[in-house]
């Protein structure tokens, strides 16, 4: 190992031992991932049932989450490190989307390692390389996202004192907002689409993430990817159909999209629509994202 990579994971050896850190939150998830692969491994070795087993794996994917939408995107767009967004989140994605899928015992063995290889690269490569390279101002950023994600086997996540010192109050100015149909103070503009039973993003006529109403998501949105473009918030394999969605809209071949989804057994309606003003120029794109559960019982 070469200096260089030895200071890297020692500098991340460090930011494990600040209690609360991402680094801390990041590395005790990764040891208790480690813990349930080999619960699974024993499990299967026993005649349990193996899609049952696998299956229980279900819990790693907040974890998988958190550096998908926190770690990667910081790495490829401000950092220009490339590497583990091309690679590393991908093989993330399929580890996820793979969990439900495992049926055999050649299967189940296959797939625990790749799990196993994961674990690997991200306390061997990945922290160390975000420890030598994020921001206090970063890791403080990604400590205030993890409270929208749910801890991976660790019960409660552990408090960092120095990030908890920039987790600030919500603060409302109420100005006026005057539009041809009404108007709101900030305040009740802000309220009502944090109400609606709808996640809206805008995407602005560059391709820069410049809003989403608050609330609880479906798909979580770090504050830190605003400001940024909307390719940062997708993982390579995905990028040009968003990519292709936005040019049909800049160009006028297509008003809107949409596309069924489902998470965690929740049918979901993801809505991508052209905003245009009264001339027809382009503005940007509105993406809603609906559970449609209420429609799906309802009509059952």
């Amino acid at each position: 190992m070469n200096s260089n990579m030895e200071a890297k994971i020692k500098k991340s050896e460090q930011l494990a031992r600040i209690i609360g850190h991402p680094v801390h939150i990041l590395m005790l998830e990764n040891k208790a991932i480690a813990g349930a692969v080999s619960d699974a491994r024993r499990d299967i070795e026993g005649g349990r049932n193996i899609k049952e087993s696998v299956g229980s794996l279900s819990v790693i994917k907040p974890h998988i989450a958190k550096i998908g939408d926190n770690i990667y995107p910081l790495l490829d767009f401000k950092y220009k490190v490339t590497g583990p967004s091309e690679v590393l989140w991908s093989e993330d994605i399929a580890i996820r989307d793979t969990i439900g899928f495992i049926e055999t015992r050649t299967e189940a063995n296959g797939f625990l390692a790749r799990i196993d290889e994961m674990l690997k690269k991200e306390k061997l490569s990945l922290f160390p390389m975000c420890a030598q390279l994020f921001s206090e101002e970063e890791w403080i950023g990604i400590y205030r996202e993890f409270k929208h994600y749910r801890p991976c086997l660790i019960g409660e996540y552990p408090v960092w004192d120095e990030g908890e010192k920039h987790v600030q109050a919500d603060t409302y100015d109420d100005a006026e907002v005057v539009l041809p149909t009404g108007k709101f103070t900030l305040r009740e503009l802000q309220a009502v689409l944090a109400a609606l039973p709808v996640e809206l993003t805008f995407i602005d006529a560059d391709n820069i993430n410049s809003y989403f109403n608050e609330g609880d998501k479906l798909f979580n949105r770090p504050m830190m990817a605003l400001e940024r473009d909307v390719f940062s918030c997708h993982p390579p394999k995905s990028r040009e159909v968003v990519r292709s969605i936005l040019d049909d809209f800049r160009t006028g071949r297509q008003d809107s999209v949409e596309m069924w989804s489902e998470k965690s057994g929740v049918p979901i309606l993801l809505r991508y629509i052209a905003v245009r003003d009264k001339l027809g120029k382009y503005l940007g794109m509105i993406e809603c994202v609906q559970d449609m559960s209420v429609a799906r019982d309802y009509f059952i």
